[in-house]
């Protein structure tokens, strides 16, 4: 009974985003709603595994040795004893060693893709939950960290009602605007006039993709220090090597960085 809502929406869920659609469309020819302006933020919501299904690389990899070690086992055992073995219990058994081999498969394959999008310096500090995968150590507005998925959230601005949903495994916003926009054009029917956000979707690219879509994007936009804290960060780059740190010769093209080496 507790999974049955959760089952309804997935089994059905080109029926539900089509009456949702149709429901928007006459809430607006009502001017219930204003499809014009929408206000879009992100928050992060728990996810089931807890911390400790959070693990490095060598971690993962002897999960997987050992899940197949046990496979290979109760295979030796299942042939060895034949009818003597309970069939209920090994059917049991297998069932469970190869789900545990699958996640931490799933792990390691996630585990994967991280590491090709982030800088070598830093992927000895990424983990994987072994029991959910796509779920990210993200840190809570309480300072706690927990493996968890970044939900996406746009309403309408009259009447504060949701009209888009995205779940993302991304650990910030930077990159979240456009799912939401491609998410709201295909459950409204339209792309709205104007979208409010806070700073944590205030990017170069973001501002270029909305301005693509003739879209108004407001937000507040991030003084210089904070925009370099952020590239220093995303970069793997400590604040003493920032670029307003490297200091230009007069009379010259060459920098001096806080090292004082000469480039």
């Amino acid at each position: 009974m507790d999974t049955a809502l959760a089952d309804f929406r997935v089994g059905h869920k080109e029926a539900l985003e089509d009456l949702l659609t149709q429901f928007l469309a006459l809430l607006e020819a009502a001017e219930v709603v204003d499809l014009r302006t929408l206000l879009h933020d992100g928050t992060k919501i728990r996810a089931v595994a807890g911390k400790g299904s959070l693990h490095r690389r060598q971690n993962l990899q002897q999960r997987v040795r050992q899940a197949r070690k046990v496979i290979r086992e109760l295979d030796r055992k299942a042939a060895s004893e034949g009818e003597a073995m309970d069939e209920r219990r090994r059917v049991a058994q297998a069932r469970a060693a190869r789900e545990a081999l699958h996640r931490a498969e799933a792990a390691l394959e996630k585990l994967q893709r991280l590491e090709e999008k982030t800088a070598p310096s830093r992927r000895q500090d990424l983990r994987v939950s072994a029991s959910e995968p796509e779920a990210r150590k993200m840190k809570h507005a309480d300072g706690a960290w927990a493996p968890s998925y970044n939900l996406q959230v746009t309403t309408e601005a009259q009447s504060r009602m949701i009209v888009g949903v995205t779940v993302s495994p991304a650990a910030n916003d930077l990159h979240e605007l456009k799912p939401a926009l491609e998410k709201v054009n295909q459950t409204c029917g339209q792309l709205p006039q104007r979208m409010i956000v806070d700073n944590g979707y205030a990017t170069r690219a973001n501002v270029e993709e909305a301005s693509s879509r003739n879209v108004e994007l407001i937000a507040p936009w991030k003084d210089d220090a904070a925009r370099e804290a952020g590239a220093c960060a995303l970069n793997g780059r400590t604040a003493k090597f920032a670029p307003s740190a490297f200091r230009g010769e007069a009379g010259s093209r060459k920098l001096t960085c806080p090292a004082a080496r000469r480039w």
